[in-house]
């Protein structure tokens, strides 16, 4: 495997659960309005958190691969 392949293939993966996380029916346990988690509700905090997860594995992705 070249350079870098198991590196894509485990954040292939990350983002293969990510969005499995977000559609139904895992979303659904954390689709409500409350509780409220730092002013915000729960459901847009853990979509929120995913987005950030995503962009911190392409970022550390990019990092790998540039050295």
């Amino acid at each position: 495997m070249k350079r870098g392949g198991h590196a894509r293939r485990a954040v292939a993966l990350f983002f293969l659960a990510a969005f499995a996380a977000l559609v139904w029916p895992v979303y659904s346990y954390f689709g409500g309005a409350r509780p409220l988690i730092l002013g915000i509700p729960q459901s847009l905090f853990y979509v929120s958190a995913w987005l950030l997860a995503s962009f911190l594995v392409l970022l550390a992705l990019y990092l790998y691969e540039e050295r």
